[in-house]
């Protein structure tokens, strides 16, 4: 069986960092390394981590020795200590259905893919794992992503996301403060652009929880990223890339718009 390394960063998540883990400690691939990355937490995040770890051994605790203000570090320092054949990303909030691992490495078998993920589905208040274990997945569609269909919307939910270790350890997310909020898209961007295969499942096996203190909530800051991103990714590509820059950012508009009408997942 392969071995995956789940990196999680950590930031005063006392609320809800146990419901996590155990999201992962009840995945039907039983294994890996769960290497939870806190970033000087100041509330009980680190106690209760520990009390994981002593609990099971496959939980490992990293603790940063000063705050970088963002996960960006925490999953660097994540991707570096990893041992495992696969690098699974996991906000500190988010919950994982329990066929998460497992589906996700038959597709990257049958796909012959060094990097997936899968549809999110958001969600607010409390959610018990019973309940994702008992909703429905329904049937798989498999689509192709690439560095076209993802400059103009960003369709990779970062909690969602397993990729082959030897191919993100030649990348790291940018710790620019910057690209805080958006330094993974930044990330996705640079891997569709290496020799890597890339797919989405349909199946929702990430919750997302939706919290107002998410430090991505502040919308025209977030648009205003975002399309910083697409243009130095524009300029960084070719002279073509920065032409097509003005239909990049339509597109992403009118994307993002049917995206908020018309559904309520990723």
């Amino acid at each position: 069986m392969s071995l995956i390394s789940i990196v999680i960063p950590t930031f005063n998540a006392e609320k809800y960092i146990v419901d996590t883990i155990e999201s992962v400690l009840y995945q039907t691939h039983t294994e890996f390394e769960v290497l939870v990355v806190d970033d000087c937490s100041t509330d009980s995040t680190v106690e209760l981590v520990n009390e994981l770890e002593g609990k099971d051994p496959r939980v490992k605790l990293i603790q940063l020795n000063h705050n970088t203000g963002g996960p960006a570090e925490p999953r660097n320092v994540g991707i570096e200590k990893a041992t495992g054949e696969w690098i699974a990303f996991l906000d500190a909030d988010d919950l994982w259905h329990p066929q998460k691992l497992e589906k996700q490495l038959v597709l990257a078998e049958s796909e012959n893919a060094d990097f997936i993920c899968s549809k999110l589905v958001d969600f607010r208040g409390e959610l018990t794992l019973n309940e994702i274990k008992s909703s429905e997945l329904g049937n798989e569609d498999i689509s192709p992503l690439n560095f076209n269909n993802l400059i103009v919307k960003n369709r990779v939910g970062t909690s969602s996301v397993l990729v082959r270790a030897k191919l993100i350890k030649n990348f790291r997310f940018d710790t620019a403060k910057k690209y805080v909020a958006v330094e993974d898209y930044k990330l996705w961007l640079e891997l569709s652009s290496a020799k890597s295969k890339m797919v989405k499942s349909s199946l929702p096996l990430v919750r997302y929880r939706i919290l107002s203190s998410s430090i991505s909530r502040n919308k025209s800051k977030q648009i205003k990223k975002v399309l910083r991103v697409v243009w130095e990714t524009c300029e960084s590509h070719s002279v073509s890339r920065k032409l097509m820059y003005p239909i990049y950012v339509l597109t992403y508009a009118s994307e993002s718009i049917r995206l908020r009408l018309f559904k309520k997942e990723l």
